[in-house]
């Protein structure tokens, strides 16, 4: 697998849109390494989520290939989260955020309450 640069988007030669998508706008934590080193934690804007994958928006670069924790908040419960863990298989830097997409380590989430 390759990776490609073109209009400020970075990505994985693959083809990654073989489930559906469902637009959303749901928060979501993001857990993970920066590619310096650094461990953080760091909220985002779910905008879109299928049974293989997600794109979020964060404000923090990261690497394709990292992986990642993601914890989604379910909106018509306030305490249930979705957990998944994601790899980074497509970025989109813009001004002021970064547009991730991950494809998750399997279709089925951990369910929480907190």
């Amino acid at each position: 697998m390759s990776k490609t640069s073109y209009d400020n988007k970075t990505t994985y030669d693959e083809e990654r849109r073989n489930s559906q998508r469902f637009r959303l706008d749901w928060y979501v934590a993001v857990k993970g390494t920066d590619p310096s080193g650094s461990s953080f934690v760091e909220a985002g804007s779910l905008e879109n989520l299928s049974s293989k994958g997600a794109f979020v928006y964060l404000s923090k670069g990261l690497d394709l290939g990292q992986t990642l924790e993601l914890q989604i908040k379910i909106p018509v419960r306030t305490d249930n989260w979705m957990n998944y863990t994601a790899e980074v298989v497509r970025l989109e830097h813009a001004s002021t955020r970064v547009g991730v997409g991950v494809r998750f380590d399997t279709a089925v989430p951990v369910f929480v309450v907190r």
